[in-house]
């Protein structure tokens, strides 16, 4: 595993285990993100979320970008239970990802974080929400 994607997965982790006690499962986590994209996420796979979220393999990045905003809209919006919350920090890496090579809205994207973790701060500890926060600053544009 690449250093970044190791990090990706420590963070995801650390969220997972602080709220449930257990390591993260990201194949099933992943597969609960893409149904919650619904009918944004046709044409995709819950393995296209997998590898989206590793950075790796062959992707379309404005589709899932789209299906992930469109998520993250929804957290957004209506909140979150504690599952949902994870999902969305998935959704916040693989939207880093795709912004990094060039796809999607970044302001829009990065709003939508921005509320999902400031509505469920008490979710996680702040160094886990500073930390989701360094991925999107570090891999992402910021004009």
């Amino acid at each position: 595993m690449k250093s970044s994607q190791t990090f990706r997965h420590s963070v995801l982790n650390s969220a997972y285990k602080h709220l449930f006690g257990k390591d993260v499962d990201l194949n099933h986590l992943a597969n609960e993100l893409f149904l919650d994209c619904g009918v944004d996420g046709q044409g995709l796979s819950s393995q296209d979320f997998v590898d989206a979220f590793n950075d790796e393999g062959s992707i379309r990045w404005a589709d899932i970008q789209y299906a992930c905003t469109a998520a993250l809209a929804t957290y957004s919006a209506c909140g979150c239970s504690n599952i949902e919350f994870i999902r969305s920090i998935a959704g916040m890496i693989i939207i880093s990802n795709s912004v990094r090579r060039g796809f999607g809205d970044w302001e829009r994207s990065f709003d939508f974080m921005m509320t999902i973790l400031s509505v469920n701060k008490l979710k996680c500890d702040f160094p886990i929400r500073a930390e989701v926060l360094k991925i999107a600053l570090c891999d992402c544009p910021t004009h």
